[in-house]
């Protein structure tokens, strides 16, 4: 079973927390779980987003972009900042179809 998500590291080696606790923290990468934002990229065949397929790719792009959309529908005074430091994305980032 996985456990809270490991976060990310900056170039400097300092670990923050993950901001994303509605995700589970289901993928495992050497020896410690990620939400599916901050799993690293990793080679292929090591299990991170490397190996993910177009199905997984599309998945995280479409989420991005509903994120930032549910945020710009909500009146201006009670908009939050999304915060996604440290989240990578293996590919590009696409207009919802």
């Amino acid at each position: 079973m996985a456990g809270a998500c490991a976060g990310w590291e900056d170039d400097a080696d300092h670990q923050f927390r993950c901001r994303f606790r509605e995700e589970p923290s289901e993928n495992e990468f050497d020896d410690k779980s990620y939400c599916r934002f901050h799993l690293p990229m990793g080679e292929l065949g090591e299990g991170g987003k490397a190996d993910w397929d177009d199905d997984q790719k599309n998945a995280i792009s479409d989420d991005i972009i509903v994120r930032f959309g549910a945020e710009a529908k909500k009146p201006e005074d009670d908009r939050e900042i999304l915060n996604f430091s440290g989240a990578l994305v293996p590919g590009i980032i696409r207009p919802l179809m």
